[in-house]
């Protein structure tokens, strides 16, 4: 624990990362916004969609199965493929359904096709913006650890948060301008790959005879949630980036092709 410490260019690459999270949902809402026309009705949906489920529901479920301390949450986080799979699902139910009831009630009348991907945009950005500034917390917490140490910060935890906390900060001491565009690029597949899957629910909400895509849509989820989560105690951190970059943008790809053009909907500019 003594040997970390965070140098300028650890606070340097914090701060650029934080500011390439939030900065690249806002370019790609402009850009999307300038070349569609698009309303902002369904990217904010989307955004408030994913707080209140991804955020705030699905945490009620998450600190039943794997933060209050049982024997159920003992067997699911002493479990790596277990915690991936548990973890997996509930992302892929709680995010899925989201999309699901906001197609259905708040973006019912919003039938153009182009609304699957300003969602899709919303959804992911906010995800973005979420993860950029919580990366912006790093700068303070490696002053502190700097000044004080860690011992200053894990004051009151269990032997297991003691260890998440230090790998995190050990990890963010460590960081440099690769692993800072691993992560942006990284960031990027997710949007990608959120993008994908509205264009996903929107079809089966819309089209009766694609009511399976919502169903799949929650599949795929849970399965790259599961690859990434399961994956990170065995598996280099580049590679479990480059699969998961890979999973989204095969899904995108083909979600485009197969579904998004041979959408009939009119496009409205």
């Amino acid at each position: 624990m003594k040997d970390i410490y965070f140098s300028t260019e650890s606070f340097i690459c914090i701060g650029l990362e934080a500011a390439l999270f939030v900065g690249l949902p806002v370019i790609l809402a402009l850009v999307w916004r300038k070349k569609t026309h698009s309303p902002l009705k369904p990217m904010i949906t989307g955004a408030v969609t994913f707080l209140l489920f991804a955020l705030v529901l699905k945490a009620v479920p998450v600190y039943l199965l794997m933060g209050m301390d049982s024997s159920v949450s003992r067997a699911i986080n002493g479990d790596p493929l277990l915690y991936g799979a548990v973890a997996g699902i509930l992302a892929g139910i709680f995010e899925e359904t989201g999309r699901l009831l906001a197609f259905k009630t708040v973006l019912k009348k919003n039938d153009n096709k182009q609304t699957s991907i300003t969602y899709g945009i919303g959804h992911g950005g906010i995800e973005c913006l979420y993860i950029g500034l919580s990366v912006l917390s790093f700068i303070t917490i490696g002053m502190i650890v700097n000044e004080q140490g860690i011992a200053a910060l894990s004051e009151g935890m269990t032997a297991d948060q003691t260890e998440t906390m230090i790998t995190q900060i050990r990890d963010f001491a460590g960081i440099n301008a690769g692993t800072v565009f691993a992560a942006v690029i990284e960031r990027a597949s997710a949007v990608m790959l959120h993008i994908g899957l509205s264009i996903m629910v929107f079809a089966s909400v819309h089209n009766k005879k694609q009511w399976y895509l919502y169903p799949v849509a929650i599949l795929l989820h849970t399965l790259v949630d599961f690859s990434v989560v399961a994956l990170r105690n065995v598996m280099n951190i580049y590679l479990i980036e480059a699969l998961f970059i890979m999973e989204a943008t095969i899904i995108l790809v083909c979600v485009y092709k197969l579904i998004y053009r041979a959408d009939k909907s009119v496009v409205r500019s």
